[in-house]
């Protein structure tokens, strides 16, 4: 996963928005510059032109998949915070490295 600062900043409120919802949250965002090798090496590698993202009730929850062009991402509020620490890592300038759940269900920074 790859973002200017703004899209960066963007995510992070999103994500933040999503771990105080009581109820659950879905967003899909379109994707200005696909990537085959941003997602999981457990996905085809294809280059997703959407990403669904949806909060799970489970708060560990995090799972992966990809089909008909979008990329599908579930995740509990723990993880969530998580993916957020990880964001801003990247933010700052750290890169090369991955987050997230276990068999290839990682998103990978560059």
């Amino acid at each position: 996963m790859t973002c200017d600062k703004l899209g960066y900043e963007s995510l992070i409120e999103l994500l933040e928005l999503f771990c105080s919802s009581s109820v659950g949250a879905k967003r899909t965002l379109t994707l200005d510059k696909p990537d085959i090798y941003s997602a999981s090496s457990s996905l085809k590698k294809t280059a997703e032109n959407k990403v669904v993202i949806s909060s799970h009730k489970e708060s560990e929850y995090w799972n992966l998949r990809n089909e008909d062009s979008k990329l599908y991402l579930f995740i509990g509020i723990n993880s969530s915070k998580g993916l957020i620490c990880a964001i801003k890592k990247a933010e700052a300038g750290e890169y090369d490295f991955s987050f997230g759940g276990t068999k290839g269900q990682n998103l990978w920074f560059w």
